[in-house]
């Protein structure tokens, strides 16, 4: 890309998407302290706790259903506006409810947000975005996703002695989504969404500003081409020519959150607990630790997508995931937690937290964006991440109920073979895409059996 027209739109993606991510990573991270106090100031509990940590799972299911249709028919610009309006609404009724009832539909609106914004911002990146930066545009989703579970870490920790802390909590969330807004309003919408509705002289302008140059009808030809089955019914899911390529991305959807991530997010404080840490600073103090490997870890990531390749990244993330979580199974198991072995398991357990954000943590949402041909990007895209946070509400629910029937080493080694069976997934299935169009990647779907897996 060339030009200062380029340029701009260039900072204007990394823009929107960072406070996209990071809108969700707060949303979402910042009910692993605010938890603590709410079940005191509403006298919870333990079942009516699992349902407000779990309540923004649910509503991200629901806009994860919601944000593909809505951004076909609206396009992806203006859905992405609407998915940072209602995380406003969301952090705002949280942070004033006076009852429990207004408390947890404030997390059900922040999860629609979110389910909205994961399910349409890497979408619109992805369609936007040149190619030999679509990589680390994507990536900058999952990274700024990171910076936002730490900012929550880090506000759950500073207001944690404050009147009202927890409501101080929740409102911090008000920030990203305006300024989500301010920098997507100064985008043009996706030159791919405009050539769907018929838009060929915008899609053409739109082109121009990203690729810096006046020849975009090639661009426009492959992107035709690739309508020509173009329907954007919810049947055409089903169609045996996308069924591959669907299985690929919800498959890549399961892996992300049912390998064991949503202990991060959710249940550091009681983890550390766990691990025989029992003072409530300390538990914050460990969930920052978490944030910070997050962020620094997601941002090797972010360095290494367009270098490595998506392939290398998740295969050894997932290798060094299982490991760990091995380990922490046999740390469990051989000793009696206090001491040398509370550390071991407390490090195996960020180290795994660091595998998991360099390797799936970075790819999956771009993948997922990258492997749908556009005939069902975006109903794809909304499936695939109705399955991811499903599987997330099934693995946050289940983290407890696991404890309590096989015991802290088998809750372990059970995520442990699901990550094995996630490195056979992605071996035998998911193919590369640095490098590649995403006209060139459909074409992978459409003739399977020439093309061999990178």
């Amino acid at each position: 890309m060339s030009g200062q027209g380029g340029a701009k739109v260039l900072y204007l993606i990394a823009a929107m998407c960072a406070m996209s991510g990071l809108l969700y990573g707060y949303n979402l991270g910042v009910i692993a302290g605010a938890i603590l106090f709410v079940v005191d100031r509403f006298d919870l509990s333990d079942s009516w706790k699992d349902a407000t940590v779990s309540a923004s799972l649910l509503g991200a299911m629901i806009g994860a259903v919601l944000g593909g249709k809505l951004a076909d028919a609206f396009g992806r610009r203006r859905i992405v506006v609407l998915g940072a309006a209602i995380g406003l609404a969301g952090a705002l009724i949280a942070a004033l409810a006076s009852t429990f009832e207004v408390l947890f539909a404030g997390r059900l609106i922040a999860g629609l947000s979110i389910g909205i914004l994961t399910c349409v911002t890497p979408l619109y990146v992805a369609e936007l975005s040149p190619v030999r930066l679509r990589g680390r545009l994507g990536s900058l989703f999952s990274v700024a996703l990171t910076a936002g579970l730490m900012t929550s870490f880090l506000s759950d920790f500073a207001f944690r002695d404050s009147d009202h802390g927890w409501r101080w909590m929740f409102a911090m969330g008000v920030a990203p989504a305006v300024l989500l807004i301010i920098a997507t309003l100064a985008l043009p919408e996706s030159p791919r969404w405009l050539v769907v509705r018929d838009h060929i002289d915008k899609a053409r302008d739109v082109l121009r500003r990203i690729a810096g140059t006046q020849n975009v009808d090639h661009d426009i030809a492959e992107i035709k081409e690739g309508l020509s089955a173009q329907t954007g019914r919810w049947s055409d899911l089903i169609l045996p020519a996308f069924r591959l390529a669907l299985i690929a991305g919800m498959g890549l959807a399961v892996i992300r959150h049912a390998t064991g991530v949503a202990i991060a997010t959710f249940w550091a404080p009681e983890l550390f607990a766990l691990a025989g840490f029992g003072d409530r600073s300390v538990e914050l103090m460990g969930t920052v630790g978490v944030g910070a490997v997050y962020f620094i870890f997601g941002t090797i990531g972010l360095l290494l997508v367009d270098r490595v390749g998506r392939r290398p990244l998740m295969l050894v993330g997932l290798t060094g995931m299982g490991l760990m979580l091995f380990t922490l199974a046999a740390v469990f198991l051989l000793a009696s937690l206090g001491g040398m072995a509370s550390w071991v398991a407390v490090i195996a357990f960020l180290l795994f937290v660091a595998f998991f954000t360099a390797g799936p943590g970075v790819v999956v949402f771009l993948l997922i964006s990258e492997l749908l041909p556009l005939q069902i990007r975006a109903l794809g895209t909304g499936l695939a991440n109705l399955v991811l946070w499903g599987t997330y509400l099934l693995a946050t629910l289940s983290f407890p109920i696991l404890i309590g029937l096989v015991g802290d080493p088998g809750t372990f080694a059970t995520y442990g073979l699901l990550v094995v069976a996630s490195w056979v997934f992605v071996y035998k299935l998911i193919p590369e895409t640095k490098g590649r169009s995403l006209e060139d990647i459909e074409s992978h779907w459409r003739a399977p059996k020439t093309h061999k897996t990178p």
